[in-house]
């Protein structure tokens, strides 16, 4: 662990919560805030963002290669969420993400505003540039969801 990372987290009052990696990181982080810590529902994450890019595809293909070519990839399990599939995830389940870069030269948190400027929730994840994403909590929040994944 990156300790100058997990200092900056601390000073947030956040804590990480590691995910499971295998391609699936971004929506595994992605239940893990949604859904009270169970990560098992990833594939209904990467559906849902999936869904959200198709649904609104102007506000998203500006972004990337051959947009049906880029969605169909994205549609496979195991195939590595990146900024656009976390956007469309917080636009779907309209919530605000904040993303705690690993590289000391980001902001902390980047702010992906949700194209639901009322959204009151607010989902949290960390991120190694190009290799993973994990789930940030609260402190106490992040103890809490470490016991429960030592107990599941």
């Amino acid at each position: 662990m990156d300790a100058l990372f997990l200092e900056r987290l601390r000073d947030c009052g956040m804590a990480e919560t590691q995910i499971e990696a295998g391609g699936n990181c971004q929506f595994r982080a992605l239940a893990d805030q949604l859904f009270d810590g169970d990560q098992k529902h990833y594939a209904e994450c990467r559906a849902a963002a999936i869904n959200q890019l198709r649904s609104e595809p102007d506000r998203y293909r500006d972004f990337t290669e051959d947009w049906e070519t880029y969605v169909s990839r994205m549609e496979n399990d195991r195939e590595w969420g990146d900024q656009i599939t976390l956007q469309a995830a917080a636009d779907y389940y309209e919530v605000t993400a904040h993303v705690y870069s690993h590289d000391p030269e980001m902001d902390f948190p980047l702010v992906l505003p949700s194209k639901h400027l009322d959204a009151d929730r607010i989902i949290r994840l960390s991120h190694i540039p190009e290799v993973h994403y994990n789930s940030v909590h609260p402190s106490s929040e992040a103890t809490q969801q470490q016991e429960r994944q030592r107990r599941a």
